[in-house]
């Protein structure tokens, strides 16, 4: 496999693991309550923001991981020796 298509999958497993994670992710952050707190001094349409998930990055971080994770041993074998 080339590098173009290595990488091309690498964003789509990504991609897919992060969407899947969400599903699960962001309901269970709502039920620990893991939201954002506005103040009282931020401008009034601030305030739609409360509640909102403040820990969603963590799917981005994990889907990242387990996609070069699952392709690098590809990337590897693709490398040309000396």
């Amino acid at each position: 496999m080339n590098s173009t298509n290595l990488l091309l999958l690498t964003g789509a497993l990504s991609f897919t693991v992060s969407a899947l994670t969400g599903l699960w992710i962001i309901p269970y952050l709502r039920r620990l309550k893991f939201g954002q707190t506005i103040l009282m001094e931020g401008p009034s349409w601030h305030k739609a923001k409360q509640g909102t998930p403040t820990m969603g990055g963590i799917m981005f971080i994990l889907s990242i991981t387990l996609a070069v994770s699952a392709v690098f041993p590809f990337a590897v074998s693709s490398i040309p020796t000396l």
